[in-house]
């Protein structure tokens, strides 16, 4: 059971996109000046890469260290060290202990033999990609043969919603996200597929957070606990 569930992960980890942190030693200069933000708790703890530089804020923010850094690849990751402070970063779904929010990184910070454990990378990175096919509406299935799909690029939402299309804003914060006021089109279908847009949307308009499940299933909550589940398409 252990080996399927590890492998699971793998295949789910696989086939997500993830924003890799910058790359300090590349030609390209979109890698060497693109920020990357790493953050934990207990205690809390945050970390900025940005143009051949680190900044971290440790304990609760009462000590700040910025030095330069180096860079190099490690297994599925990257570690960067600057004077008596190291981030290692490796490319593995993350959740924050305390918001519940789903990182594609996972961070660990070493300053002075101490360590502070975390989560990194762009939330959002988790979501873009192939769109995502719903196959579950509030524990209700969905109609056999019908479509209701999530696409993520560019800060906005977008898909098939059974019988119309749609398309919405979204925005991230540390602790979920929210779908702003959705547009769709006007086409009318039959009463029971009408029903099922109208449910999606519904839970969709007032989503809350995200998180995924052990096989890799995308689950989107609203702020009344209804959910959608839906896998890559």
């Amino acid at each position: 059971m252990r080996s399927l569930l590890i492998g699971t992960a793998l295949a789910f980890l696989a086939g997500c996109t993830t924003t890799p942190p910058p790359d300090e030693t590349s030609n390209d200069t979109s890698a060497a000046t693109a920020a990357y933000r790493a953050v934990g708790n207990e205690p809390g703890w945050s970390a900025t890469i940005a143009k051949g530089r680190m900044t971290l804020l440790l304990d609760y923010g009462e000590r700040k260290i910025d030095v330069a850094i180096d860079s190099r690849p490690s297994f599925n990751g990257h570690r960067y060290s600057g004077g008596n402070a190291v981030l290692d970063v490796t490319h593995q779904l993350c959740k924050d202990v305390m918001s519940g929010m789903n990182y594609p990184d996972r961070a660990t910070a070493m300053v002075d033999g101490k360590t502070y454990q975390g989560c990194g990378g762009d939330p959002v990175s988790l979501l873009t990609g192939e769109e995502w096919v719903v196959e579950d509406l509030g524990g209700k299935g969905i109609i056999d043969s019908s479509r209701a799909t999530l696409r993520f690029a560019d800060g906005q939402v977008s898909g098939r919603a059974t019988c119309n299309s749609y398309g919405a804003s979204t925005t991230f914060t540390g602790e979920g996200f929210t779908v702003g006021p959705i547009r769709s089109t006007r086409m009318a279908c039959a009463p029971a597929l009408m029903n099922q847009e109208a449910f999606f949307l519904d839970i969709l308009a007032k989503a809350a957070r995200f998180d995924f499940s052990e096989d890799g299933a995308l689950l989107i909550e609203d702020s009344e606990g209804r959910r959608i589940t839906a896998r890559r398409g």
